[in-house]
């Protein structure tokens, strides 16, 4: 028997703030994000969640952006850092994961695209308390696309 069940649901607010400074070959990220979770509802229902924040930053290295003779001085060599306090909270303590990232953009050789690779090595939870700590590598891999796709050709 299927049964539908009518309510309402409140999401958490978001709010994040980011800066970016980029000078020759370099680029610094930072960016900070707040989530209160404690105003979280569904169906009229409360949860024990906590209010959440995310603090993350990153650098980006390009040895030459301009190379036309030496293919790894055109790569984006990327470094990174994160630190975010969950939403959960088991046995009096809110849960953290902390992480930190690696990868290199390489791009292609007729358009301006890019293929990503990134290792993300972290650790979430606590051993304290009787909970348990997870210790964590994630491989990536996306592709960032740029130009003109769109765009109707004036000539065949």
């Amino acid at each position: 028997m299927n049964a539908v069940e009518r309510g309402d649901m409140i999401l958490p607010k978001y709010t994040s703030l980011g800066l970016t400074y980029s000078k020759d070959k370099w680029l610094f990220v930072c960016d900070y994000s707040i989530q209160n979770w404690s105003d979280y509802e569904l169906f009229g229902e409360t949860d024990s969640l906590k209010n959440s924040t995310r603090i993350s930053s990153g650098l980006e290295y390009t040895p030459d952006p301009n190379s036309v003779t030496q293919f790894y001085k055109k790569c984006h060599y990327r470094l990174g850092a994160s630190f975010f306090t969950t939403p959960l909270q088991i046995n009096n303590i809110q849960l953290e994961d902390k992480s930190i990232s690696f990868g290199v953009g390489i791009p292609m050789r007729k358009n301006k695209s890019t293929y990503d690779f990134s290792v993300v090595i972290g650790q979430r939870g606590t051993n304290s308390n009787n909970l348990l700590k997870e210790q964590y590598i994630k491989f990536g891999l996306s592709m960032s696309f740029e130009g003109i796709w769109f765009v109707k050709q004036k000539y065949n």
